[in-house]
C-alpha cells in the first residue's frame, strides 16, 4: 500500500491477475481489507460467501433440522436479528438462551423444547420453595432465593417466546 502511494499509483490503476481467481479471491479480500486497500473482485460470490447468505442458510438448516440447539443459538446471536425490536424484552432471553436450554436439558427438535422448559421451571420452582423455607440443598451449588426467582423468571420468558416462536 505504502510503494503505491509514493509511486502515486491510484488503486483503480493497480491489477492483480491469477489463473484462478476462486483459489485467491478469499485471501485477497481478506489482505485488502486489513491493510486497507480498496479493491473490486469480478466474481460472482456464492450465497455462503456472503453474511446475509449465510444467515439465510443457517435458519434454512434450523428449519429442516428441526430446530437443533445449536443451531437456533446460532441463529438468534445473528448480529442480523434485534430481539428487542422484534419483542420487547427478549434481549435477555436471547443472550441466555443456549445456558438455559443446556440446563434444561433440551439437544434440539421443536417439540422438545417446552416440555424440557416447562420441567426446569418445575424444578426451580421447588427449590424456590425449599428456599423459602431454608431446606434447599440443591447438588448443583447454593443459589439463594433471589437468584432463584430471576433464574425462574428467566426460564419463564424463554418458555414464552419459544412457545410463540416455535409453534
Amino acid at each position: 500500500k505504502r510503494d503505491l502511494r509514493e509511486a502515486n499509483y491510484a488503486p483503480e490503476d493497480v491489477l492483480v491477475i491469477t489463473r484462478n481467481l476462486d483459489d485467491y479471491s478469499t485471501s485477497l479480500a481478506e489482505v485488502f481489507k486489513r491493510y486497507g486497500i480498496p479493491y473490486h473482485l469480478d466474481r460472482e460470490l456464492r450465497l455462503s460467501e456472503t453474511s446475509v447468505g449465510r444467515l439465510v442458510l443457517l435458519l434454512l438448516r434450523v428449519v429442516m433440522e428441526d430446530f437443533p440447539l445449536a443451531g437456533l443459538a446460532s441463529l438468534l446471536r445473528s448480529s442480523f436479528l434485534d430481539p428487542e425490536r422484534l419483542v420487547p424484552g427478549a434481549s435477555e432471553v436471547v443472550r441466555s438462551f443456549q445456558d438455559v436450554a443446556i440446563e434444561a436439558g433440551i439437544v434440539g427438535g421443536r417439540a422438545n423444547y417446552a416440555p424440557r422448559l416447562a420441567g426446569l421451571a418445575q424444578r426451580l420452582e421447588r427449590r424456590l420453595e425449599d428456599a423459602s423455607k431454608g431446606t434447599d440443598d440443591e447438588d448443583s451449588g447454593y443459589l439463594d432465593r433471589d437468584q432463584i426467582e430471576a433464574r425462574l423468571a428467566l426460564v419463564r420468558r424463554t418458555r414464552e417466546l419459544t412457545a410463540s416462536t416455535l409453534e
